[in-house]
């Protein structure tokens, strides 16, 4: 079984960047690499990797409308989910957008620095996107 991403800080070096003291070392400009942090990484590149190898094969995906499709599910939106349904350019925007970062997310064992995070930082934006729009209580048994 896989370690959770949770897993993987029990052997991060949090300490050279979230303690208190860390501000007052020289190290604190420096990088740290440590293998959990290296495992971190590829786990979250493999399920993205993974997300778009599944998505590549979806007609629904490869029609530009599979967002589309599940904004059409109110069962599965908010109510914020509800107004962008109204909006199916700007899913369809999305939904490229969505597909591109997961195709390319290779890319983040590949940059570094501030390019690193910036990348870092669309998916971050994507996800709570996805938070603010997708509804939790999808279970069949919902009413």
């Amino acid at each position: 079984m896989a370690p959770s991403s949770g897993d993987w800080g029990i052997f991060l070096p949090l300490d050279e960047r979230w303690s208190v003291d860390s501000r007052r070392d020289d190290r604190y400009e420096q990088r740290i690499v440590s293998f959990a942090s290296v495992g971190l990484l590829v786990q979250v590149v493999v399920v993205y990797v993974a997300n778009a190898l599944f998505k590549l094969r979806g007609d629904l995906w490869m029609r530009g409308v599979a967002v589309e499709y599940v904004f059409s599910l109110h069962s599965l939106t908010t109510s914020f989910g509800d107004f962008l349904a109204q909006y199916p350019t700007l899913l369809h925007l999305f939904e490229m957008l969505w597909l591109v970062l997961v195709i390319s997310s290779v890319l983040l064992f590949l940059l570094t620095g501030w390019s690193q995070a910036v990348f870092a930082s669309l998916f971050v934006g994507m996800h709570f996107g996805m938070l603010l729009s997708a509804s939790s209580r999808w279970s069949p048994s919902s009413p």
